[in-house]
This record gives structure tokens, sequence and C-alpha cells, in this order.
């Protein structure tokens, strides 16, 4: 799903940024080396979906996405129940990096 956001983020310059991201290889693969690094990526991750919900339309949302996930299986949802999931898992993430 990574790499079709990637590709979809051409149409949403919000998420210009996420293109240059580094794309994890597995879900469990560590990404940042030291808290400050993970912050500051964190920040930019939240800057941008705050932007890429201020840019999104209705017409967007009800497309379509065509992705991968690691395992190699296709899959085609709706823009607007991805990024719904999204949005669920927002608070686990945060809530786990305060435990640390």
């Amino acid at each position: 799903m990574v790499e079709a956001l990637r590709h979809r983020a051409g149409k949403f310059r919000s998420l210009d940024r996420i293109r240059k991201m580094k794309t994890p290889e597995a879900l469990d693969t560590l990404l940042f080396d030291d808290l400050r690094a993970l912050h500051a990526a964190r920040q930019i991750l939240g800057a941008c979906i705050i932007g890429f919900v201020d840019e999104i339309s209705d017409e967007q949302l009800a497309e379509n996405l065509d992705y991968q996930n690691f395992q190699g299986n296709s899959y085609s949802d709706q823009l607007a129940l991805l990024v719904q999931h999204l949005f669920n898992h927002q608070p686990i993430i945060g809530g786990s990096l305060q435990r640390y």
C-alpha cells in the first residue's frame, strides 16, 4: 500500500515528503535508531496527513486504490476506507511511542 500511496502522492502536494521516506521491507523493520529521529519523522508524517485531509476531495475519497501488501497480495479498496484504517492506527502508534 505504501508504494501505491507514493504513486498517488503526485496528485497531492501534501504527500510529497512521504514519497521521499524510506520504505520498510517488512512490518517489523526498524527505520530509526533513536527516539529523536523517530519523533522528527512522526512530526513530518503528521503534517503530511493534516495537509492530505485538507487537500483531498469527496470524489477522490470515493475512488478505488489498487495496492499490494508486504506479502505481494493485490487489493483494490475505496480510498476512504484506507484513510479510515490509517486514522484508526494513529492513536495506537502514538500510544506505543509514549510508553517508551
